[in-house]
């Protein structure tokens, strides 16, 4: 699937949140019809990547509207093109949420909250229908990590996710540690083998584990050119485990309580009760 459907999906899914958010302010009539507009938003963003993923759109037009993309999906649609018949579904509610959406933004009728209280509701399942009919994913699941391209960052980040949403915060900031690492940290340490094994300042014998040098200025660097601003990025480790290599060139998280307050000898759990 090409990166711009997910963009489409991602943003109408970012759109979807503000809206309930708008539309859950009791008594007030001005958030209620900020969140219809950006309902309408979320539906119209939904409706133009299926449109897109069909290929609906291979004629560049200028204006689409929202129930115009209810028509060029019909038609793009290969099922409809086999002899069977399938429809958008919620075209009704799509209408009426149009509706709503121009007489308030061309006319100044601004909408009931009690009457269409409902939208919400309706238009997140009406979203997750078609992305689940014509895509194939499950809207719910459909996170930023989606855009992500390398697996392992990805899968870190994923597991982050997991365990924030379990409750486990510790293990929530160790695998953000571990994506942290592999982002950009990691190019701070030492890929030598021979330089693995050299000798701290204070130490007679090899280190054991060898972290990134954040007060390299090559590091800040690069970080600026990841566009990482180096204030948050080190008040990120303050927070998360400071991953470095082994002897044996394996990742893992310092537990010497030595190199930073965010160990996880240190203080981990303590920080974990913070997020």
């Amino acid at each position: 699937m090409r990166i711009e459907i997910l963009n489409r999906l991602i943003l109408a899914k970012q759109l979807l949140l503000a809206a309930e958010n708008a539309c859950s302010v009791p008594n007030d009539q001005w958030a209620f019809t900020r969140g219809i507009i950006l309902l309408h938003d979320a539906a119209e963003s939904a409706l133009a990547a299926v449109a897109d993923y069909l290929h609906a759109l291979r004629v560049p037009q200028k204006n689409v509207y929202l129930l115009e993309y209810c028509d060029l999906i019909q038609k793009a649609d290969p099922q409809n093109k086999s002899g069977v018949s399938r429809h958008v579904p919620y075209q009704q509610q799509l209408r009426g949420l149009n509706t709503l959406r121009n007489t308030a933004k061309h006319a100044g009728i601004l909408p009931g909250q009690k009457s269409n209280a409902h939208f919400p509701v309706t238009i997140a399942a009406f979203i997750g229908e078609i992305t689940q009919t014509y895509l194939g994913l499950s809207f719910a699941e459909l996170r930023l990590t989606s855009l992500i391209r390398d697996q392992t960052i990805r899968e870190c980040i994923e597991e982050a996710e997991n365990h924030r949403q379990s409750g486990n915060y510790e293990s929530a900031l160790i695998s953000l540690g571990y994506a942290m690492f592999y982002i950009v940290d990691s190019a701070a340490v030492p890929w030598s083998i021979f330089d693995c094994f050299l000798p701290s300042r204070s130490q007679k014998k090899p280190a054991k584990h060898v972290f990134p040098n954040f007060y390299d200025v090559n590091h800040t660097v690069r970080l600026l050119e990841n566009g990482i601003d180096p204030h948050l990025h080190s008040r990120f480790h303050l927070l998360t485990p400071l991953v470095g290599r082994d002897t044996e060139k394996v990742v893992s998280p310092c537990t010497d309580g030595k190199k930073n307050t965010g160990t996880l000898a240190t203080g981990m759990s303590r920080m974990s009760r913070f997020v």
